[in-house]
């Protein structure tokens, strides 16, 4: 039994909860953060130094923080190495674009920003999509002759990068890049998957959406 500390609504225990459920593993949920509180207790900060969300604490009282590295670890407790490649050359490159999620997560939190204050306008809005569109364009090359990000089949990098996708699916049309057929492709396959919908679709960014609305 795996325990997560982290408010369901956060990208990053999203992401997390999402890969618990694709490898079938034990876990329960502490609502953490937030309005929860918490993030600077002594006892929270041992297990997060940052006292940021996620945290997990396994079964034998060891602890681990950083959502990306809290997928590493346990898509290598599997087995079958479904979603994370023993092969050091494709495991590195399945990492190699964990890493890169921080700016695909950068990218579109400056769209969320440009879009949600009252006073949002489409030229602001227009003039970010133009500052960002390279960032987008890497992931959609990937993505343009494969199903997933690595591939045909789900692995690591999907985890780390699939629930800032649905925040970018979830921005008012107004605020959409053009030009990512390869993305919203990528993201209606993941759109399929019942822990992607569970964990990601029905808790992350499930508000409205809208220009203005905040």
């Amino acid at each position: 039994m795996i325990t997560i500390y982290g408010r369901p609504d956060s990208s990053a225990v999203a992401r997390v909860m999402w890969a618990m459920d694709e490898l079938g593993l034990d876990y329960k949920r502490v609502d953490w953060g937030g309005a929860h509180g918490g993030n600077d207790a002594p006892e929270y900060r041992a297990m997060s130094p940052s006292g940021k969300i996620p945290a997990v604490k396994l079964e034998n009282g060891a602890s681990l923080w950083e959502s990306n590295a809290i997928i590493r670890y346990i898509c290598a407790l599997d087995p079958a190495a479904r979603f994370l490649s023993t092969d050091p050359l494709q495991r590195a490159k399945t990492e190699a674009w964990m890493e890169w999620s921080g700016a695909f997560q950068a990218a579109i939190s400056r769209i969320r920003k440009t879009y949600k204050p009252a006073q949002a306008t489409q030229l602001e809005i227009n003039t970010t999509l133009e500052h960002v569109a390279p960032v987008f364009q890497i992931l959609n090359s990937q993505l343009s002759e494969q199903k997933l990000v690595m591939g045909d089949d789900l692995t690591a990098a999907d985890f780390a990068l699939g629930v800032w996708g649905h925040r970018l699916w979830r921005c008012p049309d107004e605020a959409k890049p053009q030009g990512i057929v390869a993305i919203w492709n990528w993201l209606e396959r993941l759109q399929s998957r019942p822990a992607y919908r569970e964990h990601v679709m029905d808790k992350v960014s499930a508000g409205p959406q809208s220009v203005g609305g905040g």
